[in-house]
């Protein structure tokens, strides 16, 4: 996403030089041309000497050029010439040309513009010309080419035509426009650049209709783990001209505040936009949009005068510059540009495409345009100044190319507006003001997938994520079906931790995700189980299936058969076929079941499948001193007490071992002749050693 700017500011740059050229010898403006064809012009007898103004040379109106030198090194910093002027002499307050080109030379890079037609006003100061309005017609190129050694490539921008304005300092064209480089390929139509005339810094440029841009071999293999250092270096790498985009590699959270307000007290923060059904295919597995409009804010532009004088400054004061009558007269100190192709290149060159690879270069798409320009002259922070990415949609859909299935996608996050600090490495999702949830998914299975009104905080270097409730998480269940599954409801907090991707364009796998403000959970494993408890903890297996979950506070649950259970903690184990195989519960436990109860400090319930598949409790035991009840015989009649050290029972049979010392108690019925004052009485039964019961008949 950010490696598109290089282009924007390769083309900003260009048009900011030549405006500095043709400005260099006074303020004085000049009115546009009546005309913008060459047709209309009544061209003057030309003259046939060879005159010279300064160090501009006309020999026979051919092949000239008009070099620029700094005053203290005599190196040339720039060269405008033409191949031929076709109306020349001194009356002439327009100059057409065939051919021409302007050269500009800098400390860290060059650029040469080139046409086959210019259309130039000049003003005469004396015995100076410079060129003021003017028009560049036919295969218009403009060639940036760093100095050897820059991590910046060559780039080429190919248009049809190209307008100035100095009255207002606006560099235009209605035709196509192409910008490409080994990195970076960017086709649209329709350009406006505008320059603050004081300071020659950039206050918009828009290309109107953005048709591709594409970012080769931007994305990283999936294995080995790239380093995340040297990724986000390379992602935030920008580019070195008179505007120097700056982003400073990931770093420790002072040192990069440091750095930011370092650079800011240097720069301009700009932002850009694109805008309208924008589109980003990241290599041929994930698709981010539609969003209606894409915002990367607080760009840092970083002017090229503190860069030179950083450059001074580290330099030998002790070391003069030597000018000698060589240096002085020497022509131009040229970074070579290589001639162009014979046939030239084309909007729609093939030869320019052949390095393109679906699988490895991001391609935006959009049907509107890309605007840069300031950000708002209110200070700001450090911190508030970071770089950041925005995105809205209807919704945004993040969604990962099907692996079996190129032409189908799988759901990796929905939402209405994203939020991404690039230098903390921070995720937003927010709702929208259509999508009334925050959809965050695990891709090919249900499992792991959550839906809440957020909204959602995502730390991707910490591998953590803060979810606002109330939301629900699906776990693995018995059907494919998203509303068979079984889901955990939570009204609070939501903590996720994420496990490390196995590649770059991974699917997030979870890891544990902590729940606060109460929960209420559905686990359909071949059988419903409901449970409810006011916060969990749960651990994920390798495909984001549910492997343990913890629940504190008033833990209750039933299954279908409305046996249930009640502690202060519970901790559920599931097997490998991810089914409810145990449950560990701990503190003031009851169990119900079939009008028996239990109760115990610590137990421990076995689950297995029944006849019909279902999900079952088969057996408990207890861990601590324990006592059955059973349901009485009438309502007169007290229910049976059964107390034992332990107690371990079968649930499907009705029998089971007490580990003694055992007390049994029941009631009898009492003999209406007997003369008793009571209905019943009862009976009590006790033993040091172990006994064995059966509670059903």
């Amino acid at each position: 996403m950010r490696k598109m700017i290089i282009i924007l500011v390769g083309l900003a740059a260009a048009t900011a030089a030549y405006w500095g050229y043709t400005r260099f010898s006074g303020e004085t403006v000049f009115e546009p041309p009546q005309t913008g064809s060459a047709s209309d012009l009544e061209l003057p007898d030309t003259d046939t000497a060879s005159p010279r103004a300064r160090q501009t040379y006309v020999h026979g109106a051919e092949h000239s050029y008009y070099a620029t030198r700094d005053s203290l090194t005599r190196q040339v910093t720039r060269e405008f010439g033409f191949s031929r002027l076709i109306n020349p002499g001194t009356p002439a307050a327009r100059w057409e040309v065939e051919k021409p080109h302007i050269v500009f030379y800098e400390a860290a890079y060059a650029y040469r513009i080139d046409a086959d037609h210019g259309l130039f006003q000049v003003e005469r100061t004396g015995s100076t010309v410079v060129p003021q309005d003017g028009r560049l017609e036919g295969n218009v190129t403009i060639r940036f080419k760093p100095r050897p050694g820059s991590r910046v490539d060559e780039t080429t921008i190919l248009l049809d035509d190209l307008m100035f304005s100095s009255e207002r300092t606006e560099f235009s064209t209605d035709g196509p426009v192409r910008a490409v480089s080994s990195q970076i390929d960017l086709s649209g139509r329709g350009l406006v650049l505008m320059l603050n005339a004081q300071n020659g810094q950039l206050e918009y440029l828009h290309i109107l209709d953005l048709k591709s841009l594409r970012l080769k071999k931007f994305v990283e293999t999936d294995s080995p783990q790239p380093d995340r250092a040297a990724a986000s270096s390379a992602s935030q790498e920008m580019f070195a001209s008179s505007a120097d985009l700056t982003q400073q590699p990931r770093q420790s959270a002072t040192a990069a505040k440091d750095a930011q307000a370092a650079d800011s007290a240097q720069g301009r923060l700009y932002q850009c936009r694109i805008e309208d059904t924008v589109m980003i295919h990241y290599g041929d597995r994930i698709i981010v949009g539609p969003a209606e409009q894409v915002s990367i804010q607080n760009i840092l532009f970083r002017s090229s005068d503190s860069e030179k004088s950083t450059q001074q400054t580290s330099a030998d004061p002790t070391s003069p510059v030597k000018i000698d009558s060589a240096t002085a007269s020497a022509p131009l100190n040229r970074l070579s540009f290589d001639p162009m192709p014979a046939d030239g290149l084309s909007m729609g060159s093939e030869s320019m495409n052949a390095d393109w690879d679906v699988r490895r270069d991001v391609v935006v798409t959009c049907e509107g345009g890309i605007v840069l320009q300031p950000m708002d002259e209110s200070p700001v922070d450090s911190s508030a100044a970071a770089m950041a990415v925005e995105m809205n949609g209807t919704p945004l859909r993040i969604e990962q190319v099907a692996p079996d299935s190129p032409n189908s996608t799988l759901p990796l996050a929905h939402c209405g507006l994203l939020h991404y600090d690039m230098t903390a490495d921070v995720l937003k999702l927010f709702k929208g003001s259509v999508e009334r949830d925050i959809l965050l998914s695990g891709g090919l299975s249900t499992a792991g997938r959550i839906v809440t009104r957020g909204p959602v905080i995502w730390n991707r270097k910490a591998q953590h994520a803060q979810v606002a409730g109330p939301g629900v998480i699906y776990t693995a269940g018995a059907s494919e079906d998203l509303t068979e599954d079984g889901q955990i409801a939570f009204a609070g907090q939501m903590e996720l931790f994420f496990a490390e991707s196995a590649g770059q364009l991974s699917s997030p796998r979870l890891a544990a995700v902590n729940l606060t403000g109460g929960i209420d959970a559905q686990i359909h494993n071949q059988g419903l189980l409901k449970t409810s408890a006011e916060s969990a903890q749960l651990s994920f297996g390798p495909n984001n299936e549910l492997a343990q979950a913890t629940l504190k506070g008033a833990v209750r649950f039933e299954n279908a058969n409305a046996a249930s259970a009640q502690s202060d903690t519970a901790v559920f184990h599931f097997d490998d076929r991810h089914q409810l195989a145990r449950a560990d519960l701990t503190g003031d436990v009851n169990l119900v079941s079939d009008g028996e109860r239990l109760h115990t400090q610590k137990a421990f319930i076995t689950f297995a499948a029944d006849e019909a598949g279902q999900i079952q409790p088969v057996r408990f035991e207890t861990a601590t001193a324990a006592s059955l009840e059973a349901a009485g015989a009438s309502t007169e009649q007290p229910p049976a007490q059964f107390e034992a050290h332990r107690i371990r029972y079968d649930m499907i049979t009705g029998s089971g071992r007490a580990v003694g010392p055992v007390r049994f108690v029941f009631y009898q019925q009492a003999d209406p002749n007997s003369g008793l004052l009571t209905e019943v009485w009862p009976v009590e039964i006790t033993a040091e050693g172990d006994a064995d019961f059966v509670s059903k008949p």
